[in-house]
C-alpha cells in the first residue's frame, strides 16, 4: 500500500514539475544571494525511516554544496508484523535475527532548476549527493513462553530469546522484547549510499525553508547485513523516498 501511495506521488510531483517548467523564471528574480541554510528532515523510504539534518552553502546562484547526517532505520522487504494471540507485549517479525539500525555522511550539491518567481512561488531544485553509510546490526530478543519442567498445570516460564526457528514458533512467541536488549551485542557494518531526486521548496518567506523532496537511494554494505533467519538478505538496498522539509536560510 506504501508503494502504491509513492508512485502515485511521484506522478503528481512530475505533472507538477512539467507545468512549472512551462513558466518563465527569470534570474533577474534573486534580488538577493543567501548563502547558508539549514534544515531538518524526515523521510519515509519504500523499506525504512530516517531523520537529517543538512548545512548547505550557495556556491552560485544555480548551485548549492550541501553536508548532511541522517540516522535511521533500513528493513528487509520481507519484514512483515504479527500480533500474538493472547498476549500484551505487542507485535513481532517472525524470523527476524536483527535491526538494521543506519547512519549516513553524506556530501553533494543542488542545481537549482527553477527559482521563485515570487514569495507565493515554487522553487525546484535537483539533488545529488552520497557518502559513508554505517550500519549497526542489533540482534532482536523475542519473549517466548515455556512450559515448567513439563508439570501439567503448573505455571510457564518467559525467556528472552534470539530466533530460532529450530524452537521457536507462532504458539510460543508471545512479542519482541525491550529494545535495550542486545544493544551491547551491536555489530558494525561500513557501506556506501548515493541519493538523488527531486526538491521542491514553497516556503513564503526569504528567510525560511519549507519543501517536500523525492528520489531514489541506494546503499551497499561491504558484508550483507543478516536481519532475517529464512529470508535472502541482501548486501544493497534500493529505496524510494519522499521527505518533509523545515529550516531556515541567512
Amino acid at each position: 500500500m506504501l508503494q502504491k501511495r509513492i508512485y502515485i506521488f511521484y506522478f503528481l510531483v512530475f505533472v507538477s514539475f512539467g507545468s512549472l517548467l512551462g513558466q518563465e523564471f527569470g534570474r533577474d528574480e534573486v534580488k538577493v544571494l543567501k548563502k547558508n541554510e539549514f534544515t531538518v528532515g524526515g523521510s519515509v523510504y519504500s523499506e525504512g525511516i530516517s531523520f537529517d539534518l543538512r548545512r548547505s552553502f550557495q556556491k552560485t546562484v544555480d548551485v548549492k554544496r550541501t553536508v548532511s547526517l541522517e540516522f535511521g532505520r533500513l528493513r528487509n522487504i520481507k519484514e512483515r508484523k504479527i500480533k500474538p494471540f493472547g498476549s500484551d507485549i505487542g507485535r513481532y517479525v517472525y524470523g527476524r535475527l536483527n535491526t538494521l539500525l543506519i547512519s549516513r555522511l553524506s556530501y553533494g550539491n543542488y542545481k537549482i532548476l527553477a527559482h521563485k518567481q515570487s514569495s507565493s512561488g515554487v522553487a525546484i531544485q535537483w539533488i545529488n549527493h552520497g557518502g559513508l553509510t554505517f550500519g549497526f546490526l542489533k540482534p532482536v530478543y523475542l519473549v517466548v513462553k515455556y512450559a515448567s519442567n513439563n508439570i501439567p498445570g503448573a505455571p510457564f516460564i518467559y525467556v528472552e530469546e534470539q530466533f530460532d526457528a529450530s524452537k521457536h514458533t507462532i504458539d510460543n512467541i508471545q512479542g519482541q522484547s525491550r529494545f535495550r536488549s542486545g544493544l551491547n551485542e551491536i555489530d558494525l557494518h561500513l557501506g556506501f549510499h548515493y541519493k538523488t531526486g527531486v526538491k521542491f521548496e514553497y516556503s513564503n518567506e526569504s528567510s525560511k525553508v519549507s519543501a517536500l523532496e523525492a528520489g531514489i537511494a541506494v546503499d551497499g554494505f561491504l558484508k550483507t547485513p543478516e536481519i532475517m533467519a529464512e529470508t535472502r538478505n541482501s548486501q544493497f538496498f534500493i529505496n524510494l523516498y519522499i521527505s518533509a522539509i523545515v529550516g531556515k536560510i541567512w
